[in-house]
């Protein structure tokens, strides 16, 4: 009976369902105000070249590069590591990116 109750698997959406989930932030607790929040939203949606609402890390750097940031390439690949989980080139969703920013302001 609990699966049925609980939200339904990626497996199931389709891609336009999956990016919406990804680019959701209603369940992202954060301090930031609406504009920042929304200054993040646009620069993200900006640098996803693919618009896949996740990010690589060559577009994480030119969201840092657009935010202000000056990362070396070795700090870069850890950021990317720490907000994509982990791998090498798994992709960073825009919650994990204004958790981050919330946790640097």
């Amino acid at each position: 009976l609990y699966w049925c109750l609980s939200p339904p698997s990626d497996a199931f959406l389709t891609e336009d369902e999956r990016r919406h989930r990804r680019l959701d932030l209603s369940s992202v607790p954060h301090s930031l105000s609406k504009a920042v929040e929304q200054k993040l939203r646009a620069t993200f949606g900006k640098c996803g070249k693919d618009d896949s609402g996740v990010l690589t890390t060559a577009e994480l750097g030119v969201l840092m590069r657009d935010l202000g940031f000056t990362l070396s390439r070795r700090r870069l690949a850890a950021l990317a590591r720490e907000l994509g989980g982990g791998g090498d080139e798994a992709g960073i969703t825009l919650a994990a990116l204004v958790l981050w920013y919330d946790g640097m302001v």
